[in-house]
Formats: structure tokens, C-alpha cells, sequence
């Protein structure tokens, strides 16, 4: 049995009209040009080591047109090394010769079976999995708003960057670039709260004095960080020897701020690169909440 990532591909990366196929150290490769001959798709493909497990079957549905539930299971080391090779080739790919962006992320995933007996044990041959866009909301301004915005302008004009670095950091997380996000909305925090303080014994003194936010911070515990943002967070409080709560929090946020401003492949601590955006989604999420809250408890304080 073998198994592939087929992906699209942005790149101004000039290929020829017609697909160039290679087998390397028995890794089947395509690269797939466009109209114009620029490169647009990888595919990769490879074989599952004999004895490893592999699942791709749909259960039986209880309800009656409704599909059953899609179980595929791959030993994982096979496919991250998979992922590994896919993610190198994106690094010089785009180091040397303009190419933009691989999407891994939402690459087609198929088997190929060698034999009947493989084809019998495989319920789908091929999926796919793709990020859903955020929902976005559309708002209603009248003219009352409108004339209250300009005659106000006295009170909101001093949170016009701070407003300006949210609208970013919203933009950044629709966009899943969590880390970017993460870091427009805490320059929000930064300039609420820490009065030009940077330092990190400083900063947590500053944000654990805020009773404002604290008690934001807590609303936002017991509201709105729950299901997966709940374990993620909790992941990252653990690996920091930090409890769930207000102070270990405000710790966490403080600590991941300056593990995201740095970066050395020797360090043990998770740090941000081009590859792991979706590990902070949650992170970018929690900072989201505490960003729109307090600059609404600023404006209308």
C-alpha cells in the first residue's frame, strides 16, 4: 500500500507545460505546472512499510441519508515524516525559486493500493481537510451612531491605535495566522495596562494589580474558553508548571510572549514558526476576548 499528499501550489516558479515525474530514494514526486507553466501542485507519494496499520473505513450511519462516520488511521510517524519532507521542499522551494506557499494544511490524502487485497481493506480512497472560515457578523450603523462617533471623537481618539491594532489581530486570526494575531492584540494589553513596562516580573506585577483585568480575564474562564481552547491552554499552562487559573494565565501569556519574539532550534520551549500557526489558535483566541473587552471597558469607563 502506498500513501500520498497531493497539494496546491502558488508560486512564481517556472516549470515547463508539461508534469515532471521522479521517483528519489522511493518517493514518487509530481510537480504539476498551470496554464502559464508555473509551478501550481506536489504531489508526494509513498510507501507504508509492510506490517504497518492502516484504516480507512466509513462506519455503518444510523440515520437514514446521513453518512456514517470516516475513520482513517495511519501510523503517525509515517506521516509526519511525510509532512517533514513535504515542509523541507516548501523551505528551498521558496528560499531559491520563488515559490509562495505548499498547502499542506489542505492537501488532498489518498492511498494507492498495489493489489485487490489492499483495495478490499479501503473504504475511501482519497479526503481532504479544510479550515471553515470564520463566521463574520454584519453590523448596522445609523446615522445616530455615526453623529455620536464624530461628536465623541475628544473620548475615542485615544483609542484610535489601540482599536487599530485589534482590527489587525482580527484580520491576522480570519486569516489562521495566529501568531501575528497574538501579537497585535497583545500590543493592546501592552498599552492598557503596562505603562511602557517590558520587563517580565514587571509586566505580570502590572496585569495581576488590574482588577479590570482580572475580572476580565476570569469572565473570559468561565465563558468563553471552553472545548478545545480549554485543553490547549491547559496543554501550554502545563508545560510552563503553570495552574488554570487567573495568575497561572497571566503568567502563560506573559511567558509566550517572549517565546514567540525569539526563536533557536535548540530550545525545549514551543516556539512559533511559519509551520505551527494552528498551536495558538488558542492562545490568539483568549487574547482576542481580553483585547475587545478592555478596550470597551476603556472607551466607556
Amino acid at each position: 500500500m502506498k500513501f500520498g499528499f497531493k497539494c496546491r501550489v502558488d508560486s512564481l516558479t517556472e516549470i515547463g507545460k508539461e508534469p515532471i515525474q521522479v521517483t528519489i530514494d522511493d518517493i514518487d514526486f509530481t510537480l504539476e505546472p498551470s496554464k502559464e507553466g508555473l509551478l501550481s501542485g506536489l504531489t508526494v507519494i509513498a510507501k507504508i512499510e509492510q506490517g504497518k496499520k492502516f484504516v480507512s473505513q466509513i462506519a455503518p450511519s444510523p440515520y437514514l441519508g446521513v453518512a456514517g462516520a470516516l475513520t482513517v488511521d495511519l501510523d503517525q510517524q509515517f506521516i509526519e515524516s511525510l509532512k517533514s519532507l513535504i515542509q523541507y521542499t516548501e523551505s528551498i522551494l521558496s528560499f531559491q525559486f520563488e515559490v509562495k506557499q505548499i498547502y499542506l494544511e489542505e492537501a488532498e490524502r489518498f492511498f494507492v493500493p498495489e493489489n485487490e487485497e489492499e483495495r478490499g481493506k479501503i473504504d475511501v480512497m482519497s479526503y481532504s481537510l479544510q479550515k471553515r472560515p470564520y463566521p463574520e457578523q454584519v453590523r448596522r450603523l445609523t446615522l445616530t451612531d455615526f453623529k455620536a462617533i464624530i461628536q465623541r471623537r475628544s473620548t475615542y481618539e485615544p483609542f484610535k491605535m489601540v482599536s487599530l491594532f485589534h482590527r489587525e489581530g482580527i484580520r491576522e486570526f480570519s486569516s489562521f495566522r495566529y501568531i501575528q494575531a497574538f501579537y497585535n492584540f497583545y500590543f493592546v494589553l501592552e498599552d492598557l495596562y503596562l505603562q511602557g513596562k517590558t520587563s517580565k516580573n514587571e509586566v505580570i506585577k502590572r496585569f495581576k494589580a488590574s482588577q479590570t483585568f482580572t475580572k476580565i480575564l476570569q469572565k473570559l474562564i468561565d465563558t468563553a474558553i471552553k472545548g478545545h481552547h480549554s485543553r490547549n491552554i491547559q496543554e501550554f499552562l502545563m508545560e510552563e508548571d503553570l495552574n488554570f487559573d487567573v495568575d497561572g494565565i497571566i503568567e502563560l501569556i506573559v511567558d509566550m510572549r517572549g517565546n514567540l519574539h525569539h526563536y533557536s532550534g535548540k530550545s525545549t520551549k514551543r516556539k512559533g514558526t511559519p509551520l505551527n500557526q494552528g498551536d495558538f489558535e488558542s492562545m490568539a483566541f483568549l487574547l482576542m476576548g481580553l483585547s475587545q473587552f478592555s478596550i470597551t471597558e476603556a472607551m466607556f469607563k
